[in-house]
């Protein structure tokens, strides 16, 4: 019996702290769009603080992949691939909705134009 209820305790647990991380990373990411036209640079610190951004969903590593390449753009960062937008680009440009896509194409025009 008491296995059973630690076993159970650890599943609630489990749960819990999976949805404060999900929970946590919607508020990361909507508080750098918002820091992204007045202050691009915090936008960029913000994102590049997230610990292991590759094991988010599929959706939200996407919108990361997409956020981050909006604020290196934006802070004049040299690119040398374009493998994080393509990331975003793979997954919105099948899934978003328009003004995602145009976003998508926006940032990965920039990236190959410099």
């Amino acid at each position: 019996m008491k296995r059973t209820l630690n076993r159970y305790t650890l599943i609630l647990l489990s749960g819990f702290l999976f949805s404060c991380n999900q929970h946590t990373t919607i508020e990361e990411f909507t508080r750098a769009e918002q820091l992204m036209l007045s202050h691009p640079d915090s936008a960029l610190i913000l994102l590049e603080s997230i610990p292991s951004p590759e094991k988010m969903s599929r959706a939200d590593y996407a919108a990361y992949c997409l956020l981050l390449t909006e604020a290196q753009d934006k802070n004049y960062y040299t690119f040398t691939t374009d493998s994080v937008i393509r990331v975003a680009a793979e997954y919105f440009l099948d899934k978003g909705d328009n003004h995602v896509k145009a976003r998508v194409y926006y940032i990965w025009g920039r990236l190959n134009h410099s």
